[in-house]
């Protein structure tokens, strides 16, 4: 991938994947801070969204049984859906989380309960040591010290069980809890799920990261991990296989996220979001315009606070990846700039998440021109 895209950062890239999609298809969209994205047909009367990778089709109510491992190891055990030996503790909790580890084996995971997905989690805990170490970790982490923001869902939940002590030191309530898990050992895979079918699975091997067919024993696993979760649209799914062929499901994202290592593979990240993004849109019933590699694409900011300084900054962007910038319309009362820029669309969805990184924008539409030859049969 081009060097441009070493500012995405890694918790941003699923959203930037489901942005090129809806350019490459000439969607008109709407984006908004946090990677939310409405997405709408020519007449506008239907629409469906995107927050990150998370659809539309998946309920809200939903995120919480993904999000809160608790409810869904609960789910996956009544549904047969094999997972590591695993229970929860308070945070207040001394004797007995040694001892559960300590009965289970090491090596164990120790993960956030309730966290945005994919949710913090320390591996490769080998003592007891290591374990009071892991717990305190688990229980430091929240958005205000986490290397990025979290999704407003995230927030909240981290928040709400967050207490500061004496010190002025935030942490976790003694009263939240957290996973101990058996660390399992064997082949590690990560599938994606859309629409309830298997689309692509990754084997990760030592610190390699490729595609592999898997086996339908792995694929009917994925697809069962996120179809038993009612209201589940589209999952991923980490899968842990053993030495006697038996595989685990180890974690559950309803986040599209791709491994760093195979974020500069174009065909994987095209495979699994462009199935993500058709399947949607196919679900809210919106035609979409041919494919493009390269447009013209309409953008209208809103939010803008000094029109010159902001298409300075434009100018910039759109310079470092070689697209033609032209300025439209400009209006400072309304604090609104309409421009058009012509590139490929996968630059132009760098160029967007990089002016939202930098800016304070209210929201964003954009449009993609319709070609010169269509315009002159339609007229």
């Amino acid at each position: 991938m081009n060097t441009h895209f070493d500012v995405i950062k890694n918790e941003n890239f699923d959203g930037f994947n489901v942005l090129c999609q809806a350019l490459l298809y000439g969607a008109r969209v709407k984006v908004m801070p946090g990677q939310l994205f409405l997405i709408e047909g020519e007449g506008q009367s239907k629409k469906t969204a995107f927050v990150h990778s998370v659809a539309l089709s998946t309920r809200l109510s939903t995120i919480t049984f993904v999000l809160q491992k608790r409810f869904r190891r609960a789910i996956h055990q009544r549904k047969k859906v094999p997972v590591p030996v695993g229970a929860t503790f308070s945070y207040f909790a001394k004797r007995d989380p040694a001892r559960y580890a300590k009965k289970i084996g090491y090596p164990v995971v120790v993960k956030e309960v309730f966290g945005e997905n994919p949710a913090y989690a320390v591996y490769d805990v080998k003592n007891a040591k290591q374990l009071v170490e892991a717990i305190a970790k688990v229980k430091a982490h929240l958005p205000t010290t986490a290397e990025h923001e979290p999704a407003s869902y995230a927030q909240t939940i981290n928040l709400s069980s967050a207490e500061m002590d004496e010190g002025g030191t935030r942490s976790k309530s003694d009263k939240a809890r957290f996973l101990i898990e058996k660390q399992l050992q064997g082949a590690q895979y990560r599938s994606y799920v859309v629409n309830g079918k298997h689309v692509l699975t990754l084997q990760k091997e030592n610190d390699a990261v490729f595609e592999v067919i898997p086996s339908e024993t792995t694929k009917l696993l994925a697809e069962n991990a996120v179809n038993v979760i009612s209201g589940l649209a589209n999952g991923m799914v980490d899968i842990v296989q053993n030495k006697q062929d038996e595989a685990y499901v180890v974690e559950l994202s309803e986040r599209i996220i791709i491994p760093e290592t195979s974020q500069n593979r174009l065909v994987v990240c095209d495979k699994v979001f462009s199935s993500l993004f058709l399947s949607e849109v196919e679900l809210a019933d919106i035609k979409l315009r041919s494919k493009k590699e390269r447009s013209t694409y309409h953008l209208t900011f809103h939010g803008i606070t000094s029109s010159t300084a902001f298409i300075s900054s434009l100018t910039e962007v759109a310079s470092k990846i070689d697209g033609k910038l032209t300025v439209e319309s400009t209006d400072d009362v309304g604090g609104s700039v309409s421009v058009t820029l012509h590139t490929k669309a996968i630059l132009a969805a760098f160029f967007i998440e990089s002016i939202f990184s930098n800016h304070h924008i209210s929201n964003l539409t954009i449009t993609r021109r319709k070609s010169f030859r269509k315009r002159l049969l339609l007229g």
